[in-house]
């Protein structure tokens, strides 16, 4: 019988090889020490630059991996196109560049990302990622708005704190995602307090539930919708600080709730999608009469569209909507849209997973919500690179020609805490299952 130990996939990685990875992996958030273009570049991203053909070449490893690589590929050979047909609308090419440039560099962090989860282990990979993205935000506090915790630690620090407690019991998980919640009510990050508490009562009904995973899943959709209404009444009754009332009654009072008043970008995403289906474009100024068919949707959310943030954000320099989904499709297209429902169904399709395995560990859910939210809400400028992140740690295993599920992380082996014991403890965990022709088929409860 094949044990997990005997796995060629689990031998160890040359010093040489995890090394390098674990400093690129770290470098790779690290945008203010690139020397040139810093809103893109990283160190990390040009010292995988040789190593990228070895890093896409185990694309193939995941499920889901080829076919992103492709939907990638054809969204930055497509996007160009819509520079040919502006409908006079002008295009700042620097920008427009800089749009697909972006796109780019994010394949790189999703592929090196994918290899590094094989050959250094999945908890090691979030980890220096995590590590990273805070240095990056200390190096770059002015950009924080005096409020570092909701625009830049929140995530990082909320990754890390679970990548370690997830190495003790499930309590200690709980009691960071707790912690993050007083932090973010105390900072005034309201959405960051709703994915804490939606993620543990998320692990806590799927540990507990003995439904199938399609109830479950229906289950998970009702804590979502709980866990909005039940934070909407403690911001109104004061329970979130004084602050989160006053912003949460103005919301619901211009819109009806708290999702239309806070993200009105929606109203105009939809009205500019009926009025022109195949995008803008990158770098493509938006004409008069697209920032009529925006601004027009505004005011019937009752936005002042007269303010700084409809002229010189939403409508400035290109179209921003505050969605990764909307802003793939404003600037790259339809085939920017497609690529947007991909990365959706990968996260729902993991949100499935996780369902069917009472073992899944909370730092699973908590990923699938960061994910989910960032697409619908999140601005692509700030919010892709740990989209990103989520989704590689999300995506899973394909088989092996030999019948094997690789859902198994290489043991972690630049950390002192794996060693050999590690791989005897995956071996435990793991079931060997016989298909028709003897081959054994491995299945891991948990990734992480």
């Amino acid at each position: 019988m094949q044990t997990v130990a005997e796995r060629p996939r689990l031998a160890l990685a040359i010093p040489a090889e995890r090394w390098l990875l674990g400093i690129v992996v770290m470098l790779l958030p690290l945008r203010e020490l690139s020397p040139v273009l810093r809103s893109v570049l990283s160190p990390g991203v040009i010292l995988s630059a040789p190593l990228l053909v070895v890093a896409v070449s185990r694309l193939g490893r995941y499920k889901y991996g080829w076919m992103l690589g492709i939907t990638y590929l054809a969204v930055l050979v497509t996007a160009p196109l819509l520079w040919i047909t502006p409908g006079g609308r002008e295009i700042q090419w620097g920008y427009g560049w800089l749009a697909i440039l972006t796109l780019f560099v994010s394949f790189v962090h999703l592929v090196v990302l994918l290899w590094a989860r094989d050959r250094i282990g999945t908890r090691l990979t979030l980890a220096l990622y995590a590590i990273g993205m805070i240095c990056q935000v200390i190096l770059t506090l002015d950009h924080t708005n005096d409020n570092a915790w909701k625009f830049g630690l929140a995530v990082p620090i909320t990754l890390l704190g679970l990548v370690i407690a997830s190495r003790g019991r499930p309590f200690w998980s709980v009691l960071v995602l707790l912690a993050v919640a007083y932090v973010s009510i105390l900072c005034g990050f309201r959405s960051f307090v709703a994915f804490a508490i939606v993620a543990v009562i998320g692990w806590v009904w799927n540990a507990r539930s003995n439904l199938r995973s399609g109830w479950k899943l229906v289950g998970f959709a009702a804590v979502g919708v709980l866990a909005y209404w039940a934070g909407t009444q403690a911001a109104l009754a004061g329970w979130l600080g004084e602050r989160n009332r006053i912003v949460t009654e103005q919301q619901i009072e211009a819109a009806g709730s708290v999702i239309a008043g806070g993200r009105v970008e929606s109203t105009a995403s939809f009205a500019l999608f009926a009025a022109r289906p195949i995008g803008i474009g990158p770098g493509v100024l938006p004409l008069p009469s697209d920032i009529a068919v925006g601004e027009t949707a505004l005011v019937g959310r009752g936005v002042n569209i007269d303010g700084q943030y409809v002229n010189d954000y939403l409508f400035g320099a290109g179209v921003k909507l505050h969605s990764i989904v909307a802003d793939l499709w404003v600037n790259y297209g339809l085939i920017g849209l497609a690529l947007a429902l991909l990365l959706a169904w990968i996260t729902i399709r993991a949100l499935v997973r996780a369902l069917s395995d009472r073992a899944t560990p909370i730092i699973t859910f908590f990923l699938i919500v960061v994910v989910l939210w960032d697409l619908a809400f999140s601005p692509i400028g700030t919010n892709l690179w740990e989209t990103i992140l989520a989704l590689a740690m999300l995506l899973p295993m394909s088989l092996t020609r030999n019948g094997i599920d690789e859902s198994v992380p290489a043991p972690n082996h630049m950390s002192a805490s794996f060693d050999e014991s590690a791989i005897n403890q995956h071996a435990t965990a793991t079931k060997v299952q016989f298909s028709v022709n003897s081959q054994p088929r491995v299945k891991l409860n948990a990734d992480y």
